[in-house]
């Protein structure tokens, strides 16, 4: 990092705008599993996963169960619950996210 800085001065500040976007996603890690609700814990982690990646993301129930510390029960419960509202489709092993604001919105609980 040092010698690409020496030789691009730009570089430092893409070095520190990479680190400001990874504090940015840690800090919406916690913030996810500081939620009490676990449907509320599970939309968020959704939401951030499809605000990381893309709308398709591809994940099993039990990985997601781990990202946002639920059961695997809990995850079923709440996936079922957020395509029954049409925030979400799901197939084997991928989850799309169709309406990542309304998942946002539930779990912020507005």
């Amino acid at each position: 990092m040092q010698q690409m800085a020496a030789s691009n001065p730009d570089a430092i500040r893409r070095f520190a705008h990479i680190t400001v976007l990874h504090f940015d996603v840690l800090t919406r890690v916690i913030d996810d599993l500081l939620i009490p609700n676990t449907m509320r814990r599970i939309a968020s982690v959704l939401h951030r996963a499809s605000w990381l990646q893309s709308r398709s993301i591809p994940i099993s129930q039990e990985a997601l169960g781990g990202m946002a510390n639920a059961s695997r029960k809990q995850v079923n419960a709440a996936l079922a619950k957020f395509a029954q509202e049409g925030w979400i489709t799901t197939s084997y092993r991928t989850i799309e996210v169709t309406d990542g604001g309304a998942l946002l919105r539930f779990a912020r609980n507005d």
